[in-house]
């Protein structure tokens, strides 16, 4: 026999008893997983593509808009100002410490080498290293406009 074992003087008996009731009838307690989850269709907002406003989009014109600017970007060839600060900051994010210090003596001993050192490349230097952060993209784009010079 297991420990704890005793005697049952009052024996469970069906019937009159508290939850003693006919055990075949069904309960009136459920469990929430019974109850009904997803109760409401959710219907697409204004801005999120509704068919009304798919309807009503011209996509050839926006397809023709869209290819006018990028080949007038690419006409143009370099980047604008704000863009490539952008460029700078997304790349710059990315470097470990020991990358950007790399990054600012390549600055620097590029300026030495650069034979047309002026007042205007100084500045430059001075913008660029003005960021904690400096990106290798404007490294390659320096070294490219030195060689143009020279």
């Amino acid at each position: 026999m297991t420990t704890a074992a005793r005697p049952t003087f009052e024996p469970a008996r069906g019937g009159r008893g508290k939850g003693e009731g006919d055990l075949s009838a069904l309960s009136k307690q459920y469990s929430s997983r019974d109850l009904p989850g997803h109760t409401k269709i959710k219907y697409r907002q204004p801005t999120q593509d509704a068919p009304e406003e798919v309807r009503a989009r011209d996509f050839r014109r926006e397809l023709e808009e869209r290819e006018r600017v990028a080949v007038k970007s690419r006409d143009r060839g370099a980047r604008g100002e704000e863009e490539w600060m952008n460029l700078v900051k997304r790349n710059a994010s990315l470097m470990t410490p020991c990358a950007l210090n790399s990054t600012r003596n390549s600055w620097r001993n590029m300026l030495n080498n650069c034979r047309y050192r002026t007042v205007y490349f100084s500045s430059l230097f001075k913008i660029f290293f003005s960021f904690s952060q400096i990106s290798y993209v404007l490294i390659l784009s320096f070294e490219s406009l030195c060689a143009a010079l020279q």
